[in-house]
This record gives C-alpha cells, structure tokens and sequence, in this order.
C-alpha cells in the first residue's frame, strides 16, 4: 500500500502535466466586458460636441478704473478710492492663500465700501473691472 502511495505521488510530482486541468468560462450576454465599455465610453465622448465660450467683446472704458488707495481694511468690508471715466459697474475680486470672494457694485462716488465675508489675517489682491467696458486694475492689501 505505501509502495503504491509513494509512486502516485512521484508520478504526479515528476508529471505535474497529469494534474493540470483547462476549462473555459461563457461570459453571460448581460455582463460588459472593459473592450465594450471603453469602445462605448469613446463612441459617446466622440459624439458629444465641444462647448466652445462665446467671446465677449467689451468696448475700453473711457478712462480706467484704476485703484488709487485701499483705505478702512477690516476682516469683512474695506473702501477704495479709484479712477475711472464711463465706469458705471464694478466687477471686484479679492484673492489670498487663505481665501477669496467676488462681488460688484455700482460706484456713487470714486470711494466705494465693499463688504464680504470675514477673512483672516493675511495678505490679499484686491482686483476690479468695469462690468460694462473693459479695463482692470488691481492692489495688494493686508487684513491684520
């Protein structure tokens, strides 16, 4: 008995062929293979259409605006003495490591109080831009 044990274990030691089985798998028609899905995703993407932004052409601003002084800084509204000629809306940005915030405001006067959300401490770029005519200009201030 142990004889016989010990020749088929050197068989299929030594003939390792004996022991290898080969089966195939039928994938159900339900189930997407990744060949199908990339070939669906690309033919989806390639029919979609390119949005392309329309090119808003404003005319200059007559004069400016141009930031002249940033005065009263707080952590949540500044005031700021600008120059501008035909600027009847100001588009403002505020951009810093520690935050931003965007507003507009339509000018009574060349200084203008702007109000936003607290900001920390830290170092700001104050930018405006006529919302009607184009012209930028734009300071670095401190909120402390």
């Amino acid at each position: 008995m142990l004889q016989k044990l010990m020749f088929i274990i050197a068989v299929f030691w030594l003939n390792p062929a004996i022991c290898q089985t080969t089966f195939s798998i039928t994938i159900p028609q339900d189930v997407a293979t990744k060949q199908w899905v990339e070939t669906y995703v690309k033919q989806k993407m390639d029919s979609l259409k390119s949005a392309t932004a329309p090119v808003v052409s404003l005319p200059p601003c007559a004069e400016g605006p141009t930031i002249l002084d940033i005065t009263n800084i707080t952590k949540d509204y500044l005031t700021f003495k600008f120059h501008g000629k035909g600027v009847e809306e100001l588009y403002w940005v505020i951009n810093g490591i520690a935050a931003s915030t965007a507003g507009t405001v339509e000018p009574k006067s060349n200084l203008v109080k702007i109000s936003f959300q607290q900001l920390p401490k830290g170092e700001y770029a104050l930018s405006i831009s006529g919302t009607k005519c184009s012209g930028t200009s734009t300071q670095s201030f401190k909120v402390k």
